[in-house]
């Protein structure tokens, strides 16, 4: 029997909308330098509080991994919210998604007048004994530079430290991505702040990992339903000059068409940092381990 291992996987890509999302309103500029304290589930699954359309104290997950904000579908309903309909790219197909207008964002010191979010059923969270009321995507997240301290379960927004390691980081119109090296062979992957562990497209990342023995089966699930992955031992993998834990989650990837530069996932607990930085002023990720 196949044991469930992760499943706050939150990989969402806007592919089409028949009313494409409008951008987000920043209200007003925000301090230099703001923490937010945060709460860890499940060892990887940031929590956060924050405000939506005067509603107070909801929860919110920090997820890089989403390309778009995300409002559970009933508080979307209790706050009379009114939806369009849209499509958007979820570990591996494609899901059907409404979209709606969300006022009075508030997230520490990060102010939004008006941002579109996608509307789902977040009641799955609470396999991890939490409430989500919204996913924090990555279209709000890199309107500032910011940090991840998993020590002092802070993130900094503004200004970062020096990192002790450093890699490029290409920060794309719907998502960040890093360079990996499996063995000699570069592959590029998504960076997660909400997912735990690193999954890999098996038909897009050569024959040493596609036919690696499975080690575990293991259930997954998302916005888009459950389904089955196995979990492997891969050939060394690099960040930069970092090693990495070698185990990994193998699927098949999507049509070639769609994200066909991407081999995967990178969920960033896989750094073993005590904190992680988020530059995307100098487009560079780092970390301290």
């Amino acid at each position: 029997m196949g044991k469930t291992f992760f499943s706050w996987l939150l990989m969402w890509i806007w592919l089409f909308s028949p009313n494409a999302p409008a951008r987000s309103e920043t209200a007003s500029a925000p301090a230099a330098n703001d923490t937010i304290p945060f709460e860890i589930y499940a060892g990887y699954l940031l929590i956060v509080h924050g405000t939506l359309g005067g509603l107070s104290n909801l929860r919110f997950a920090v997820d890089t991994g989403c390309s778009h904000s995300l409002i559970d579908r009933k508080l979307a309903r209790r706050m009379g919210l009114s939806g369009r309909p849209g499509t958007v790219f979820n570990f591996g197909r494609s899901v059907p998604v409404e979209w709606v207008d969300v006022s009075g964002v508030q997230v520490g010191s990060l102010t939004v007048n008006r941002a579109p979010m996608m509307v789902g059923d977040l009641a799955y969270s609470k396999a991890f004994a939490t409430q989500v009321d919204v996913i924090l995507g990555l279209d709000l997240l890199r309107t500032r530079n910011f940090s991840i301290d998993y020590r002092s379960k802070q993130i900094r927004m503004g200004g970062l430290e020096i990192s002790e390691f450093r890699v490029p980081m290409d920060n794309g119109p719907m998502f960040v991505s890093v360079e990996l090296r499996l063995r000699d062979r570069p592959i590029r992957v998504l960076v997660d702040t909400g997912m735990r562990g690193m999954l890999l497209y098996q038909d897009r990342v050569g024959a040493e990992v596609r036919e690696a023995k499975s080690t575990a089966a293991v259930d997954a699930f998302s916005l888009g339903g459950g389904m089955r992955v196995r979990e492997a031992i891969a050939p060394r993998v690099k960040l930069g000059e970092t090693d990495l834990d070698r185990t990994v989650f193998l699927m098949n990837g999507p049509a070639p068409t769609t994200l066909p530069q991407i081999d995967g996932y990178l969920g960033t607990p896989q750094l073993n940092a005590r904190r992680i930085d988020f530059d995307f002023r100098n487009n560079t990720l780092g970390w301290n381990r």
